[in-house]
């Protein structure tokens, strides 16, 4: 109470010494003041309220909050008694400084009043709000949780997003596809273990159907990855078939998951597969780990098991000396794995280049224009005449060529030749030069190395890898690509040091 006397008094302070710079009267002032406090409350009060308030309103309601009208009630009340005062004051009917005082405190009230009606519009209006949002996110959550469960024909996830751990601070997005047709899937269906894990580890693999297995030396072809894994799988279930059947899935789960991290250390640019130099292994056990089904599915001895060997399958020896006995079984079980689905694929993969033989020579006739002698289309020289010798780079030669093949050929050869060996496709090429009397292994004395290559320098610089070829046999076959080399500056060729050729100029 004394803090209301306080602010009427403060307020009439206030409009007393507003009177003494106004033309009106202090009644007329309080007057004024009370008429713009209705203006806004009835705005407030009656004009047109949206959606979100009139739910809050009812919502309010039911809660047994104090309603929009019992507020304005109150208001009107307020109203009525500072009105009062007004006219009072008006008539001189009590002396004027104690009207000021009631006057005053009429509007403390009526302030009051207003505020708490505009209060009640907020909170309605909040109210509403929430009751619209709310439902709608909860069903939009919903919803996208049930379509991130979905099974079966239904679509899965696009990513699914890894953890990290300190030794190798990587945050990985898997791609994530329906691997029903795979030949991975239909194995894992024949062997009986199919799962949500499985199929998980799965759908990784159907995202990526042309992934190598590798950019050296074994299934370095489009689709690589999925044939070395199902092969893997195959030979690991020949080596654990005495083994429990718990011992025998988490056998499996090994083989299918060991180069899993192989989606991450290869990456496609362009036409060429670039080696991210990554540790796969480690790879393999973040994406096991990432998945929700690996905690669900799996004891904690075998998800231990599982994620040491998959993080430790090429450096065995750093593999903690505190890890499970089982762990140290399931690397020794995969080693042997891996070496009998390596030996295979190298087989198959020796088989494979043979089957193409029948067809390079054709090959070889269209590759001929297309090779740059002499820098005839400019840009990098990719051979060179030298009388009745046309030297060609290696990569050139072979690469022409085995692009000429029908496309279903391509696929069964290498993407690209291993690090710091030849091209598996080169032998045969050779021995169908050989055959074809185009090869020449011996220039002035100087043989070729076992593989029919020399190492050059062509005005100056360096070539090494390269095969020499008899200009006149390929004048026959090619006679109008002969000329355009011939057509250009030619350049001087050495040999390991020899000079052949004579005194050639290079083009410019």
């Amino acid at each position: 109470m004394k803090q209301h006397l306080a602010s009427a008094a403060l307020a009439a302070v206030l409009l007393a010494g507003m009177t003494l710079r106004a033309e009106a009267g202090l009644p007329e002032l309080f007057e004024a003041q009370i008429e713009k406090s209705r203006e806004r409350t009835e705005t407030i009060s009656s004009g047109p309220q949206s959606p979100p308030a009139q739910a809050g309103a009812f919502f309010s309601g039911k809660i047994h909050l104090q309603h929009r009208e019992a507020a304005w009630a109150s208001y009107q009340a307020v109203y009525g008694n500072a009105g009062e005062e007004v006219i009072l004051q008006k008539l001189k009917t009590v002396p004027e400084w104690d009207g000021v005082e009631k006057m005053a405190g009429s509007t403390w009230r009526l302030w009051l009043a207003e505020n708490r009606l505009r209060w009640i519009f907020l909170r309605d209006s909040a109210f509403g709000m929430l009751m619209i949002v709310l439902p709608a996110g909860g069903a939009v959550w919903l919803g996208l949780r049930q379509w991130g469960n979905r099974k079966g024909g239904e679509a899965l996830p696009s990513f699914s997003r890894l953890p990290v751990i300190p030794d190798h601070p990587l945050e990985f997005r898997v791609r994530l596809s329906d691997p029903k047709e795979t030949r991975l899937h239909r194995q894992a269906a024949e062997l009986g273990v199919l799962s949500p894990l499985v199929e998980k580890i799965l759908s990784a693999f159907a995202a990526s159907p042309d992934h190598p297995a590798s950019l050296s030396d074994h299934l370095n072809i489009p689709g690589g990855l999925i044939e070395h894994t199902a092969r893997t799988v195959e030979a690991m279930v020949r080596i654990a078939e005495d083994h429990p059947e718990e011992g025998k899935r988490l056998c499996y789960l090994m083989a299918l998951s060991h180069d899993l991290g192989k989606l991450f250390a290869y990456r496609k640019e362009g036409d060429r597969w670039i080696d991210r130099k990554l540790p796969h292994d480690r790879i393999s056990a973040l994406i096991v780990a990432g998945l929700p089904e690996f905690y669900s599915e799996m004891t904690p001895i075998h998800r231990e098991a599982l994620f040491l060997s998959l993080r430790y399958y090429h450096n065995p020896e750093e593999l903690p000396t505190a890890a499970p006995p089982l762990a140290y079984t399931l690397l020794e079980l995969m080693h042997k794995a891996d070496a009998a689905s390596h030996e295979a694929e190298q087989q198959l993969g020796r088989e494979q280049v043979e089957g193409v033989k029948p067809y390079l020579w054709e090959a070889f006739l269209s590759a001929l224009p297309k090779i740059n002698v002499n820098r005839y289309k400019g840009g990098y020289p990719e051979g060179f005449t030298a009388g009745e010798i046309v030297f060609v780079l290696e990569h050139a030669l072979r690469e022409r060529t085995l692009d000429q093949l029908p496309q279903e050929l391509q696929q069964r050869l290498p993407i690209r030749r291993p690090v710091g060996k030849l091209h598996p496709a080169w032998p045969v090429l050779v021995e169908m030069l050989k055959e074809k009397k185009v090869l020449i292994e011996e220039v002035e004395g100087r043989k070729a190395n076992p593989s029919a290559l020399f190492n050059i320098t062509a005005s100056g610089t360096t070539y090494k890898c390269v095969v020499a070829l008899s200009s006149e046999a390929l004048m026959s076959l090619a006679p109008e690509a002969v000329e355009r080399w011939r057509q250009c500056p030619p350049y001087e060729v050495q040999i390991a040091g020899g000079r052949y050729g004579g005194s050639i100029q290079r083009a410019e």
